[in-house]
């Protein structure tokens, strides 16, 4: 440390002031924020073809080295019990995904009233 900084540094205040201020400069934004750009980079990226394009290929060479790594195992390389626990949670996103998709149909849908209900 310089001497300079010993001296600013001297009083007990001083080294608290300081050390908020690293606080406060060093703050990660929160998950929230972190969320919505991750959201908004993604729907620029959908936008332009030729980044999604690079986006795409370094997903695939992700997945490659997690394949190398044996990260990622297939379901013909794992035990029959890994396999029926794998199946049924494809089952369970599946039923989810179905259920989602038809909620967000029937949202889209404008009910329609019959000539009795007038």
């Amino acid at each position: 440390m310089t001497p300079c900084a010993r001296t600013f540094l001297s009083s007990q205040t001083d080294r608290r002031d300081a050390l908020n201020c690293l606080v406060i400069m060093n703050k990660k934004p929160s998950t929230a924020n972190l969320s919505a750009y991750k959201r908004k980079r993604y729907a620029e990226i959908k936008n332009d073809p030729e980044m999604y394009e690079r986006e795409k290929e370094k997903e695939r060479l992700r997945y490659i080295m997690k394949k190398e790594k044996r990260q990622v195992i297939p379901i013909d390389e794992k035990s029959p019990r890994d396999q029926r626990q794998q199946r049924k949670k494809w089952r369970e996103a599946s039923k989810r995904y179905r259920e989602n998709k038809k909620v967000k149909l029937d949202m889209g849908r404008v009910p329609q009233m019959g000539l009795e209900e007038c």
